[in-house]
């Protein structure tokens, strides 16, 4: 009578060990990693080009914090990733959803159509129909050209200020690396305007301001008054 019974019990242990069993972790080939990698430069460009902290992102991206951090780390295929969020994206960076997508998979951007292609376009019936406005926003184009003389763009002024005011606190650097004011975080937030909620709450409590000011502040590159 024992041996009947454990040998019903035995297809029942059998299977609650394989239900205990993950499945081994799909092997990721070089091409796949570099596509993660690029995902979230591209996530980070989104962020400088339009003054985003980690949190906003999320929200113009219509997905939760935790899965811009996944994405952030690496963790997530950008052509798995859903077309919605992928279109939002290029939007941010003002590019169309094919040339992020051809980022994802040769590393580089393509933004301007050919000449070729332009010149099939003007040839069409539709290039004809719209070949006023386009002459138009040619000749447009060209005076801008000669009143800037063609000076490139200069960048941004180093933000100073958050520095200044941490060192007016007399906020010690080992202080601020315990806080999560790193210098990595903090030579961001000057050069490139890119700043997280972690380091504008940690910034608020290092130097007693109120974080939404200081959010804003982050923002418009200012000082908080």
């Amino acid at each position: 009578m024992l041996n009947v019974l454990v040998q019903s019990m035995a297809p029942m242990r059998t299977a609650l060990e394989s239900a205990g069993k993950t499945a081994p972790p799909e092997a990721v080939t070089a091409a796949e990693a570099a596509q993660t990698q690029r995902f979230a430069q591209a996530l980070r460009q989104a962020m400088v080009r339009n003054r985003l902290s980690e949190r906003r992102l999320a929200t113009e991206l219509g997905i939760t914090i935790g899965t811009t951090q996944k994405y952030f780390r690496f963790r997530v295929q950008p052509l798995k990733v859903a077309t919605g969020i992928n279109r939002q994206l290029a939007r941010l960076l003002g590019i169309t959803l094919d040339a992020l997508v051809s980022f994802y998979e040769t590393g580089e951007f393509r933004n301007a159509l050919s000449f070729d292609e332009v010149a099939s376009w003007l040839r069409s019936d539709a290039g004809i129909e719209h070949l006023a406005p386009v002459l138009e926003a040619m000749s447009d184009l060209s005076k801008k050209a000669t009143s800037c003389g063609g000076a490139p763009e200069l960048p941004p002024a180093r933000y100073t200020w958050p520095l200044e005011e941490l060192e007016q606190a007399k906020v010690s650097p080992a202080l601020r690396q315990r806080m999560g004011l790193t210098e990595g975080a903090l030579e961001a937030l000057a050069t490139e305007g890119v700043f997280t909620d972690e380091l504008v709450e940690a910034f608020s409590i290092a130097v007693n301001l109120d974080e939404g000011a200081v959010r804003e502040a982050f923002a418009a590159r200012t000082a908080v008054l």
